[in-house]
């Protein structure tokens, strides 16, 4: 029992821990020598929900000249019945750039969303190398939300208009494939110093039949030991008065046999 003196009063500390959405009801019963008095307990127990548009979370930035930047936005909005806060949490990344600068700059990078509000994050691409790999996976980190929310921003660079790279389907993978992907060697090389009349040489490389049986989550993958795909781009330019059309000529270079 603890002392209370005549005409003091001592607070009562009670912690609202809810384990699922729904309302809680308990009730506290306060004892004495002589009295006893009740106390109503009640709360509800809610979790933080958000949508992202797009949807999807893909965030293509496409081509870009190397020395520009480009920018694009995706909106959160708050759908709960009170203020979110959220933070952008970078889960993995591909390429970064040679300086201090950020490949991917976002603004704001967090926020508190007020009850039934829409929030614009702004994304800028600005890389200051030539690369197809540039890539990030941002969480949308908030505390007990009901379904975590991801956007997957990628973009890539070159040091002229046109730009040629393999091929490979915008859509998420697993967070664990991705880093594999960067880390492993390029299936389509880039000889800079091996140029005939000026015109760039790729080599394909293909899969085994064998291996190609093994891949299962990814059919443009396992298509690989029979078709490969390369894509042509011409990058968009800030100044839209320098932008022009490309042309691009393939031949044949050597084959060779490897058993």
């Amino acid at each position: 029992m603890r002392m209370i003196r005549p005409g003091e009063t001592k607070p009562v500390v009670v912690q609202f821990e809810p384990h699922a959405q729904q309302i809680f009801e308990e009730r506290v019963i306060l004892y004495s020598d002589h009295t006893m008095v009740s106390v109503l307990l009640k709360g509800i127990g809610v979790r933080p929900e958000v949508k992202i548009d797009p949807e999807d979370g893909l965030i293509n930035f496409g081509n870009i000249m190397l020395g520009e930047s480009t920018e694009k936005t995706f909106t959160i909005q708050n759908v709960s019945s009170f203020p979110v806060s959220f933070k952008l949490e970078k889960l993995v990344d591909g390429v970064t750039n040679k300086s201090k600068q950020l490949p991917f700059t976002l603004v704001p990078a967090e926020q508190t969303i007020p009850a039934n509000e829409t929030t614009t994050v702004k994304i800028v691409f600005t890389p200051d190398q030539s690369n197809d790999h540039f890539f990030e996976v941002l969480l949308i980190d908030i505390p007990n939300q009901i379904n975590a929310k991801r956007v997957y921003l990628r973009g890539q660079c070159y040091n002229r208009q046109m730009g040629i790279r393999e091929y490979t389907p915008f859509e998420w993978r697993p967070l664990d494939e991705l880093k594999k992907r960067y880390e492993e060697p390029l299936a389509l090389l880039d000889h800079s110093s091996q140029k005939e009349g000026g015109r760039r040489r790729i080599v394909l490389e293909y899969l085994r039949d064998e291996d190609a049986l093994k891949i299962q989550d990814y059919p443009h993958l396992q298509e690989q030991n029979r078709v490969r795909k390369i894509l042509v781009g011409n990058c968009k330019l800030e100044d839209v008065k320098m932008e022009k059309n490309g042309n691009y000529e393939f031949n044949a270079g050597v084959s060779k046999h490897l058993i």
